[in-house]
């Protein structure tokens, strides 16, 4: 059986070729109609691009440069590599991944120099290194941030973010809304901003219902990963705090120790203690009990830092975006009202959200 062609798209979804080739390489002036025809054909004939020939007539690499910052193993940066490794096949392009050491940075630059990547994604830990960036900047090498660790518009490079304060409000609103007054927050290492964007958010969902913040009930994990994340804070808090009725994790990985240190001190989840999480991983929907968590589009993400950097590598004078993607607070079976007397729970005060 013959290859399927360009032609044999085109042919399919009645365009030209140089149509299909436009859209193959994410240029804008593809109607919208016109490009779900083209990509429809292709799925339906199973076209791949042919890469090599797309990169000798385009003089690109046809390659997509991550820099990976965060553990390979860790859920979060597993399923962003995952679906960053998708959305790149289906304009064409590989993935290939670099380290953020002193050795990996200078071997990160000369991939740019000696044309084998065509631009690079970074992640959060990836884009605190300064050598890297002003290594990027200085040979004018497209690339994208995931979440990055800053809240300054961006001069160079695309952004795609959450708005974690607003999401972490919105998270302890809810268990606001079920009763609960006496709240514990666990959160990971400082370094990083959207940690502290959720304690915020946390802050001001207290704030917006008249319940005072105690700063001895936040405990700060070291690290932003790792097995013991959220174990030894819940622990103390249900040690040192009977009151607490909820604690909530910053990361699902903290939330998922405060279940572990619950269940060992014999804390039943949520008769006893409500907990919440952020991110919305995997497993949390089959642990036990399934997790309150929130969604962090993580897979989309990663899809829109593909297409921002295809469309900065197909048009280097594209000025940097910024993309804020949506979250949603996502109900388990973690949390239930507290255990108290109704009238020992205040209402909130008017015009404060759920």
């Amino acid at each position: 059986m013959n290859p399927i062609t360009l032609t044999d798209v085109a042919q399919k979804a009645g365009v030209s070729k140089k149509t299909v080739s436009r859209v193959l390489n994410n240029e804008p002036t593809v109607a919208e109609e016109t490009l779900k025809r083209v990509r429809q054909a292709m799925a339906e004939l199973d076209y791949v691009p042919n890469t090599s020939a797309r990169r000798l007539s385009s003089g690109k690499a046809m390659t997509i440069g991550v820099t990976v910052g965060w553990q390979v193993s860790d859920a979060y940066e597993s399923k962003a590599l995952e679906s960053a490794f998708k959305e790149s096949h289906r304009f064409g392009y590989s993935l290939s991944m670099f380290s953020v050491d002193d050795v990996g940075i200078e071997h990160t630059l000369n991939a740019f120099r000696g044309r084998q990547v065509d631009g690079f994604i970074l992640d959060t830990p990836s884009s605190m290194m300064t050598k890297l960036i002003q290594g990027l900047e200085s040979i004018e090498a497209p690339y994208v941030v995931i979440n990055p660790n800053t809240t300054e518009k961006p001069t160079f490079a695309s952004y795609v973010r959450i708005n974690d304060e607003q999401a972490m409000q919105e998270c302890t609103e809810y268990l606001i809304q079920l009763g609960h007054r006496n709240i514990g927050y666990v959160m990971a290492n400082q370094t990083y901003i959207h940690q502290a964007d959720r304690l915020r958010g946390h802050q001001n969902a207290l704030s917006n219902a008249g319940i005072p913040f105690r700063d001895e009930l936040v405990v700060v994990e070291p690290f932003i990963v790792g097995r013991s994340l959220g174990y030894d804070a819940g622990i103390f808090l249900l040690e040192k705090f009977p009151e607490l009725t909820a604690i909530v994790g910053a990361t699902d990985s903290i939330a998922m120790g405060i279940l572990r240190a619950a269940r060992q001190m014999g804390v039943k989840v949520p008769d006893d203690i409500s907990v919440t999480g952020f991110d919305d991983l995997y497993l949390v929907a089959f642990i036990v009990p399934p997790l309150t968590t929130v969604h962090q589009p993580i897979d989309e993400m990663a899809a829109e830092a593909v297409q921002l950097l295809i469309e900065r590598i197909n048009h280097p004078s594209t000025g940097p975006v910024e993309k804020i993607l949506t979250t949603q607070l996502v109900i388990r079976e973690s949390c239930k009202a507290p255990r108290m007397r109704p009238d020992l729970i205040r209402p909130l005060q008017a015009g404060s959200q759920t």
